[in-house]
């Protein structure tokens, strides 16, 4: 049965689905104040949680239905994540392995 945990930093938040030991599914990254670096704090600690776990991640890209005219599209979506170390795997759907730390 897989569990949740959810992330929070100030006024973004996202879930963390985890399927097993290794595999998690992240979703509902939301942020309610654009441009404050507050989503990107919360991928940060998803990333590390992950790292941490040996896990990869799995999310799909998709814009909010009731996004406005702020909020980034699908192709910036992309560009986000990826520069949390996603990558492209099949049509929005993105995968990151864990990052091994070496002491």
């Amino acid at each position: 049965m897989p569990k949740s945990k959810h992330f929070t930093y100030m006024s973004a938040n996202a879930k963390l689905t985890i399927w097993d030991d290794k595999n998690g599914t992240v979703s509902n990254v939301i942020s309610n104040r654009r441009g404050r670096g507050h989503a990107t704090q919360v991928m940060r600690h998803i990333c590390q949680y992950a790292d941490e776990h040996q896990m990869s991640l799995l999310l799909e890209v998709q814009q909010y239905a009731y996004a406005d005219s702020d909020s980034p599209d699908n192709a910036g979506l992309t560009r986000w994540y990826r520069k949390f170390g996603f990558v492209t795997c099949e049509g929005n759907r993105m995968i990151r392995t864990h990052k091994i730390h070496v002491s």
